[in-house]
């Protein structure tokens, strides 16, 4: 008896899961919710004490790990690391409040 094998297909299977997951175009009702929580987020930023801001931007936005970020403002990174979690705190309870 001879075996007769074929060949397996190295084309990328598109799956219905995936597709589901991530769709091309969002509904309108999804981008004006990520729309409005940006703004909330953006206006609960602002709102707080500008070296939490500051630690918020370099941190989240110019990717500074606490040390450099301690460089900048002139503490060390345990302290740092105490303003980013007030800033999150603050954060949280304005997302939340909203």
């Amino acid at each position: 008896m001879s075996e007769q094998t074929t060949p397996i297909s190295a084309a990328p299977v598109a799956h219905e899961a995936t597709a589901q997951a991530f769709p091309a175009t969002p509904d309108a009702f999804a981008q004006l919710s990520e729309a409005q929580t940006r703004a909330q987020l953006i206006t609960a930023i602002a709102s707080l004490p500008e070296r939490e801001q500051m630690v918020i931007q370099l941190y989240h936005v110019e990717e500074l790990n606490l040390e450099e970020i301690g460089q900048v403002l002139g503490v060390g990174a345990a302290r740092v690391c105490q303003i980013k979690a007030q800033a999150h705190a603050r954060l949280k309870k304005a997302m939340t409040r909203g």
